[in-house]
């Protein structure tokens, strides 16, 4: 990496379960030379700090060959987030190793509900039995323009191409590049 590379990082807490807290935590103690500062934010404060950002950048779960994508709930806000910046989109990059590479339609996709607890305690749901929780962990997000997938075979077309053909699946969908 270059040494001269000073990169200021925004980290959202990652709720529920705090993942982004940790990884901003991580980083710190790790406190690698490229990284100037890191700031922790909450989740919901992307929107308010979307010009200062050059980029983001998310994981995945998995990912179809028409680019779509599965992550933690959260993500599609940041990719419309990202796509709707002014005066042009900022790229949303989607680190991933190509294990998360799938044939699966996203029509398969299947949103997998966390527990109501992670939201509010036992007692106030015995107490609030008229109250719905609602707490998807994962969501489908679309392909958009401004998506890059990285995967440890690079960030290219082809390397995608050839990431998934070792795989076997049908190119059909990626042909249009």
């Amino acid at each position: 990496m270059d040494n001269s590379l000073e990169l200021n990082v925004t980290v959202t807490e990652s709720r529920p379960l705090n993942e982004g807290t940790r990884l901003a935590l991580q980083l710190a103690k790790a406190n690698p030379s490229a990284v100037k500062s890191i700031r922790l934010i909450t989740d919901a404060t992307v929107a308010n700090i979307l010009n200062e950002l050059d980029f983001i950048v998310v994981g995945a779960d998995a990912i179809s060959t028409d680019r779509s994508f599965v992550n933690k709930t959260g993500t599609k806000m940041l990719s419309i987030l990202a796509m709707s910046a002014s005066p042009k989109p900022i790229k949303l990059l989607v680190l991933a190793d190509t294990s998360k590479l799938t044939v699966s339609s996203p029509s398969e996709f299947v949103c997998e509900l966390g527990p109501p607890e992670e939201l509010l305690s036992s007692h106030a749901l015995d107490e609030l039995t008229r109250l719905d929780i609602y707490n998807p962990l994962f969501e489908f997000i679309d392909p958009a323009e401004n998506t890059i997938f990285v995967t440890e075979k690079g960030s290219t077309t082809s390397a995608f191409r050839d990431a998934f053909h070792e795989i076997e699946i049908n190119w059909k969908s990626f042909e249009s590049d």
